[in-house]
């Protein structure tokens, strides 16, 4: 598997040759794929459905975490763009969530999703999958009335 890791406070040279060494020490209690579905289901039944995390990046800085971006998607594009990312605690899959960062992703979820309301769909569907809505069944006539009626006035207990 691989993951993308990020790094907290580097100081780079703006131009010229550069050294980057690590050496951190953790303890890996819930994986990329483990978080990602934690943060699925914290968006589905706290957030929105329209919302879904996208591909953990590991984080180190003061401490190791998970970075689980968030996008938007729409069912006539697919996902749409990143509307914020939530942090997970890479040792026991606790989620670093409050209420501040719950309103910042659905109020950029929105904005985005009004830019997208009027996109034309990125794919048809074949016409085999496309299905014309016909009733079951006509609306009830006077007959229909009278049969039933008569069929629970016959089947008494």
């Amino acid at each position: 598997m691989t993951t993308t890791i990020l790094l907290d406070n580097v100081t780079l040279p703006e131009t010229g040759p550069a050294e980057i060494q690590v050496r951190h020490s953790f303890t890996i209690g819930i994986n990329a794929e483990q978080a990602r579905r934690t943060v699925n289901r914290w968006l589905r039944t706290q957030v929105s459905m329209s919302l879904l995390a996208d591909e953990p990046l590991l984080f180190i800085g003061d401490e190791v975490i998970w970075n689980v971006p968030i996008l938007l998607t729409a069912g006539h594009l697919g996902a749409v763009g990143k509307v914020g990312s939530v942090h997970v605690n890479i040792q026991n899959g606790t989620l670093h969530v409050d209420r501040r960062i719950q309103q910042e992703i659905t109020e950029k979820a929105v904005e985005l999703a009004k830019r997208f309301a009027d996109a034309p769909a990125v794919r048809d569907a074949p016409a085999e999958y496309i299905v014309t809505m016909q009733p079951t069944r006509n609306a009830p006539s006077q007959s229909d009335d009278i049969a039933h009626t008569h069929v629970m006035e016959t089947a008494s207990f």
